[in-house]
């Protein structure tokens, strides 16, 4: 009798694994929640930096400044996502020496809101255009936003730029879903917008132009090639143009100078090696889809999409080379291979008519995605952002004072400045910080730092702060050892 009755009890691995992703995808909602309110000056991605310029626009500074004169400080992207939060900051009335936790809060929270929107986005694409089963593309959603890394969580423009990629995506799918007709042409138009849009969000955006564009012309008819491109030159043409008015040359040397932080094949080695390790069957999957752009009897969407494939990957295996990278360069390539795997095998998903041993192996497959997720939840949770979690107020709040005395002694001592190594005083006192990015302008030594040197020598700059058990003789070839210290404190030292 027993045997009878686990004869006839068939799980439907379908139905059970789309509750599993709801249970998980609300945990790890909480999770990343949680995340937005961490009291920790860097989440991912060196964040501070992006608060540094958000808390110095509040203050009436300019959004692009000389990095080679003071403040020596470098706005590494375009404006878009800068202008988004200072505005709701501006709202809010938040000020850096008084709020700048809350103005982290503001900037991780537009960043989760993008990440779900992004999640939204996988679904409609394949629920709504490619007509996927609901409960696999709820499920596909969820996986996406489970494989975004710790830099799209921080107050920075990768959530946003990962969200332009997604409508990019969805728009260029309902183009070539929909016959010849005005509405497939808005699609692809509006699609080109997108694409040059997300160059003024994050440089890496120049990938989607020139794909976009390089599909038409080794694919399509060399009137849709010179249509979106001619388009795409204009409006990034425009765009340029109205950031060179507003911002002068600053803007330039700012965002691409900025960048400018050499190469390393060891560089590009270890990101690619994490990338694999975290993400082996996205990779399996991206190989195996790669392979249909040299086929000549695919249809012109799978054409599409494996140029996309191929095209990210390269794109993100390349730029690894630069220092201060990581595996967020990847996630377009994991976007579109997830999206193109579910379209690609959505016969086997929606079939009656397997026979026992395809059920097998789509249960098998099913069983695997059962044990994969838990494994990407626990992972994000225990080794990745856990130590953010465990960081309190109490440290948060002696920098408050200890910015409230600075700003007090440079009011007295008029026309002089503090150097700190700590990113969250930068960012309380933008105006009166000297160096606040000093994670990334060692490796940009295009820049030439001679007037900071000479505002050591001359004692513009007149105060340091460094932890207590720190002992700072240089930096940038600048003599530090004549500032002594006046005040101390439980952790630092002024």
């Amino acid at each position: 009798m027993i045997k009878s009755l686990v004869l006839k009890f068939k799980p439907d691995y379908l139905k059970l694994l789309f509750y599993f992703f709801i249970i998980n995808a609300i945990l790890f909602f909480i999770f990343r929640l949680l995340l937005v309110f961490s009291y920790s000056p860097d989440i991912g991605g060196i964040e501070s930096n992006v608060i540094y310029t958000v808390g110095k626009m509040l203050k009436g500074l300019p959004l692009y400044g000389n990095p080679e004169d003071f403040n020596f400080d470098i706005t590494q992207y375009s404006p878009l996502f800068y202008d988004l939060q200072v505005g709701i900051c501006h709202i809010l009335s938040l000020d850096p020496i008084n709020d700048l936790h809350a103005i982290y809060i503001t900037g991780r929270s537009l960043s989760l809101l993008f990440n779900v929107a992004g999640m939204g986005m996988v679904y409609l694409t394949l629920s709504r255009l490619l007509k996927i089963n609901k409960k696999i593309s709820f499920i596909t959603a969820v996986i996406q936003f489970f494989y975004l890394s710790k830099v799209h969580f921080a107050a920075r423009p990768d959530g946003l730029f990962s969200f332009c990629y997604l409508v990019f995506l969805f728009l260029m799918i309902a183009y070539f879903m929909h016959e010849n007709g005005n509405k497939r042409n808005n699609f692809l138009y509006l699609a080109g917008i997108m694409a040059v849009l997300s160059i003024f969000i994050k440089q890496n955006g120049i990938q989607l132009p020139l794909l976009l564009a390089g599909y038409f012309l080794i694919f399509g008819s060399m009137r849709d090639f010179l249509k979106i491109s001619c388009l795409m030159l204009v409006i990034f043409s425009l765009g340029m143009l109205a950031f060179f008015e507003i911002y002068g040359t600053l803007f330039f040397k700012n965002v691409f100078g900025g960048l400018d932080n050499g190469i390393s094949i060891l560089r590009m080695y270890d990101v690619f090696s994490n990338f694999h390790l975290h993400s082996m069957l996205i990779l399996a999957l991206g190989i195996f889809l790669a392979r249909l752009l040299f086929l000549s009897n695919r249809k012109p969407i799978e054409k599409f999409l494996s140029m996309q494939v191929i095209g990210l990957f390269l794109f993100a295996l390349v730029t690894s080379l630069k220092d201060g990278s990581w595996i967020n360069y990847y996630n377009e390539f994991v976007i579109v291979t997830l999206i193109f795997t579910i379209y690609f095998f959505q016969s086997l998903f929606v079939s009656k008519t397997f026979s026992s041993q395809e059920n097998s192996i789509l249960n098998v497959f099913y069983i695997y995605i059962l044990m994969l997720i838990p494994s990407i939840l626990l992972y994000n949770i225990y080794h990745v952002h856990l130590p953010d979690l465990k960081k309190n107020a109490s440290s948060y709040e002696e920098k408050k004072g200890i910015a409230r005395d600075l700003q007090q002694l440079c009011q007295k001592n008029a026309g002089t400045y503090f150097i700190s190594f700590e990113t969250e005083l930068n960012a309380m006192l933008p105006v009166q910080a000297i160096l606040p990015n000093k994670e990334i302008v060692v490796g940009c030594s295009k820049f030439n730092y001679k007037n900071y040197l000479a505002y050591i020598k001359s004692g513009r700059i007149r105060y340091m702060v460094t932890a207590s058990d720190e002992n700072i003789h240089s930096f940038l070839n600048a003599d530090l050892t004549a500032f002594h210290p006046i005040r101390k404190y439980h952790n630092w030292v002024l």
